[in-house]
């Protein structure tokens, strides 16, 4: 009888929200300004700063994983865990660069 008591405590224990914070860089450290940080499989983002510092609470850490992604670069998943600060270096995506163009009207 105790037995079937501590799993039903153990299976019913709250998750524990955390915060995770971190720069996002490419190339010698240079800061990716207003990337996109989302939580996969939900709708739940934010976008870094200027300085490309970014602040995203996460439900359930150990499962989750963050996708990063900005127009120029590859987008990069990492697994949360138990991290607090991640920092993240994309990589420059050259094939979406030949899609860029400037058009100057004057």
């Amino acid at each position: 009888m105790i037995a079937p008591v501590i799993v039903l405590m153990l299976a019913f224990q709250p998750v524990t929200s955390v915060t995770v914070t971190g720069k996002i860089t490419y190339d010698k450290e240079y800061p990716v300004s207003f990337a996109t940080v989302v939580i996969k499989g939900t709708r739940n983002g934010t976008v870094s700063n200027a300085d490309g510092i970014y602040s995203i609470t996460v439900a359930d850490p150990g499962a989750a994983k963050l996708v990063f992604s900005s127009a120029g670069f590859r987008s990069k998943e990492v697994k949360i865990k138990s991290k607090q600060v991640i920092n993240v270096k994309l990589l420059v995506d050259e094939k979406d660069m030949d899609a860029v163009v400037a058009k100057k009207n004057w």
